[in-house]
Parts: C-alpha cells; sequence; structure tokens
C-alpha cells in the first residue's frame, strides 16, 4: 500500500465543535477525526450511490485506509508534521527537594498533559523523555493559529438576541493535513476529485457561513524516503513502515476506531480514550435534521499490543432513506515507546 499525505490551507477559519466541551458555539477545536472527515466526503457523494458504493466497500476491503486531520507547519521547505501523543501509562515521578522546584515540574508535567500533538521526528525515536521533552515544547512554542470570536444577531425571534460563535485562523504557513493509503492507483484518482470538491464546501460547522473552506497546498505527496524529503516525512515513513511489517512494541491510532467484537481482548490490554458521537444528521432527501443515536469510538493517539483492523458501522435511521455510515477502519502507526 502506498500512503500519500495531503495538506490542507485553510482559506477562511474553522468551526470544529467538541462534544466533551459541551458543544457551545463560543468553544472549538483543530481536532478532527477521520469518522467524522469520511462522513463529511460521504456527503459529498450523496447524489453519486454507484461512487459511495464503491468508496465504502474500499475502506471495507482495507484497499482504502484514512486518518484523521493533524496539524503542520510548513517552515521554509521543511515540513513539521504533528501527530497525536500517545495515550500511555508511564510512571513520571516528581523529585520532592524544595517547594519552587516541585511545583515548577508539577507544572510542566501538568502543560505535557494537556499538550495533544507531538512531531513525528520524535515520535519515531520512541523514547518517552523526549517525547515529553517535545510536548512541552509545543505547548511552549509552536502556534498553528489563533481562536477568535465572531458577534452574530438572531433573527428568527420577535427580539433579536446577540450570540458568538467560535472559530480557529491558521497562520500562513500552517494547517492540516490527513494520511491516505491506496492501493490502486484508480482510487486515489478518485479521492483526488473528491478532496478538492470538500475543499469547496468546507468542511465542519458554520459552512454557511464560509467556515471550513480549503484548498490543497500542493499535489498529495507520496510518504517516501528520499534525500530532498524533511525529516519528519521520513519519520511518517518509518512508522507507517513498522505497523505494516508489525515492527514494533506499541501500536498507535492515527484514525478513529469502532473495534469488532474479536478485537476486545487487545482493546483490553491497551490504553485509550472513548470519543462521543452523538447529534442529528441531515440528508437532501429530507428537508430537516433527524436525532440519531450515539455511539463511541477508540480516539485517534490509543495504544495497544497489536494494530485493530476495526469497523464500518452502517446506522439506519427511521426518516432518512439511506443508510448512515461512520468510519472505524484503523490505521496504525508502530512506536517503540519505552
Amino acid at each position: 500500500m502506498k500512503y500519500y499525505i495531503y495538506p490542507l490551507r485553510f482559506l477562511t477559519p474553522i468551526h470544529f465543535g467538541n462534544v466533551a466541551t459541551g458543544g457551545s458555539l463560543e468553544k472549538v477545536t483543530i481536532s478532527y477525526s477521520s469518522d467524522i472527515l469520511f462522513s463529511a466526503i460521504c456527503n459529498e457523494l450523496a447524489h453519486q450511490p454507484t461512487m459511495l458504493m464503491k468508496l465504502k466497500e474500499a475502506l471495507e476491503s482495507q484497499t482504502l485506509k484514512l486518518s484523521a486531520l493533524f496539524p503542520y507547519y510548513k517552515n521554509r521547505s521543511d515540513w513539521e508534521l504533528y501527530l497525536p501523543k500517545p495515550i500511555f501509562n508511564v510512571q513520571r515521578e516528581i523529585a520532592i527537594t524544595d517547594y519552587e522546584r516541585t511545583k515548577e515540574l508539577a507544572t510542566k508535567l501538568k502543560k505535557i498533559k494537556k499538550t495533544a500533538y507531538v512531531r513525528t521526528s520524535v515520535l519515531s525515536n520512541g523514547e518517552s523523555k523526549k517525547i515529553d521533552l517535545a510536548a512541552l515544547e509545543s505547548a511552549e512554542g509552536r502556534q498553528f493559529g489563533t481562536t477568535i470570536l465572531t458577534e452574530r444577531v438572531n433573527k428568527r425571534h420577535d427580539v433579536s438576541e446577540p450570540y458568538f460563535v467560535g472559530g480557529y485562523r491558521f497562520v500562513a504557513n500552517a494547517g492540516l493535513y490527513t494520511v491516505v493509503g491506496f492501493e490502486d492507483e484508480e482510487l486515489k484518482l478518485l479521492f483526488d476529485q473528491l478532496i478538492e470538491l470538500l475543499g469547496l464546501s468546507g468542511i465542519g460547522g458554520k459552512r454557511s457561513s464560509g467556515y471550513g473552506k480549503f484548498e490543497l497546498v500542493r499535489e498529495a505527496m507520496e510518504v517516501i524516503i528520499s534525500k530532498s524529503s524533511s525529516k519528519d516525512i521520513k519519520a511518517l515513513y518509518r512508522l507507517l513502515e513498522a505497523s505494516e511489517a508489525l515492527n514494533a512494541s506499541t501500536y498507535m491510532a492515527i484514525s478513529a476506531i469502532a473495534p469488532q467484537k474479536l478485537e476486545l481482548d487487545i482493546v483490553r490490554t491497551g490504553y485509550y480514550q472513548l470519543i462521543k458521537r452523538s447529534g442529528f444528521v441531515q440528508s437532501p432527501e429530507v428537508s430537516y435534521a433527524i436525532k440519531r443515536n450515539s455511539c463511541y469510538l477508540l480516539a485517534e493517539g490509543s495504544c495497544f499490543g497489536k494494530p485493530l483492523k476495526g469497523r464500518l458501522i452502517t446506522m439506519n435511521i427511521d426518516g432518512i432513506p439511506h443508510a448512515i455510515y461512520r468510519n472505524g477502519i484503523g490505521l496504525f502507526v508502530g512506536v517503540n515507546y519505552d
């Protein structure tokens, strides 16, 4: 399987909500999971059921693999690629000497815990201490953009009611990228067209207000080792290669996963976080949104002793004449995390 990265340059602010923080309009995140990305792509194919079925079958047969969106920063000719900080149980002891020193170390550990991403070149090294330091540098150093707050007015009632919408605006050299694996070239050509169409429509919330529109920075870059590749691209290749060859002590998910029943024993011995998916479904076939049942997935960054295949969740909802798909197929990188 050949892997490509698709770097997205956002032309407008994004509005990615977070159910974990209450889902209010003011709060935003830059996290965009693989299951949500696949749903957005399916929405683009709503009027082309044959192509939609082709994409669904490719995902289920694992001739297509799709990661979540992760941040990147282009520093001149060098690509800084970030992946989730591993969800792993590492004992970190604080040597108690004096009050000020202990307070300083405790503050650093809190910052490390809150940091969501780490560079691929550090992750491929696999040393927990270096990953912690890189996470700390990310928290204190690299900024991918700024949070903005826009005032709006609700005029649907007799009395106008002001409200605020949160957004995130990336800096000029930053954005989000996804890792996509293909078994055949024809499938890649289809995906290239879909990602361009998706950029015109936008992703995330408040798209009717112009949020979430993007373009590809350049043609999708094949993740290969070459002299011209940045160290993060080389590291990403090594991480993917280690997973494919089953040559790692730990396998970290870079996609959201819905494990199969036979894989639950692997899940029990791993380290993971659950993410809740709930809300409403919109369809071109109906004129209103319909509430759907909630489901739970394993979050990106979850770590296991073996990679999970996962499964595609199919939802049949009363009032919607077609099935709703939620991507829970696994994509992993191999990390020798001590």
